[in-house]
């Protein structure tokens, strides 16, 4: 009979092959994903390698592969983050998983914040980021200027024609 501390170093042997743990990793929830994430380093790794694939698969639609990075680089320089369907299709339960890898968002949501702070980039240079991409245009330039408690507008919503994607940049 094995011990508990054999069957845990047996799981972890299996586990270290990483194409295997990124397999198994679509079939689980994301509770179960975090509790791996928590249970040590190799697991916290694995995970991490899992989101970011999920992160680049879901972004590659909207942007180039060379692209994401810069992206990624200026959201993390102005605070700004992702919200809305991808974080949705990321967090999903494993049936939902397969559901939006076939079918996924066609809007990207960034949030930005409303005055950023010296050493932020803002989400002007993003929106400017964006249209640089190619098949982008501006569709929809407004909101109020400063919204009031804190509420959230939405600034700009770019379209690409061709492609059919939304990118929407709000403030907060």
């Amino acid at each position: 009979m094995h011990s508990t501390r054999s069957r845990k170093e047996l799981l972890e042997r299996v586990l270290c092959s990483l194409d295997l743990a990124l397999t198994i990793f679509e079939y689980i929830s994301w509770g179960t994903l975090v509790r791996l994430s928590n249970a040590n380093t190799m697991f916290r790794l694995c995970v991490h390698r899992y989101m970011e694939l999920q992160v680049l698969f879901y972004l590659n639609q909207f942007v180039k592969t060379e692209d994401i990075f810069k992206l990624l680089n200026l959201l993390k320089k102005s605070n700004a983050y992702i919200m809305g369907g991808i974080p949705r299709c990321i967090m999903a339960d494993p049936c939902m998983k397969r559901l939006y890898r076939a079918h996924p968002p066609n809007t990207l949501d960034i949030v930005t914040p409303l005055v950023p702070g010296p050493s932020e980039a803002s989400g002007k240079q993003i929106r400017r980021f964006l249209l640089s991409l190619q098949g982008y245009t501006v569709l929809y330039s407004g909101g109020p200027e400063y919204p009031h408690n804190h509420t959230m507008s939405m600034r700009y919503r770019l379209w690409n024609k061709v492609n059919h994607l939304t990118i929407v940049l709000f403030n907060y």
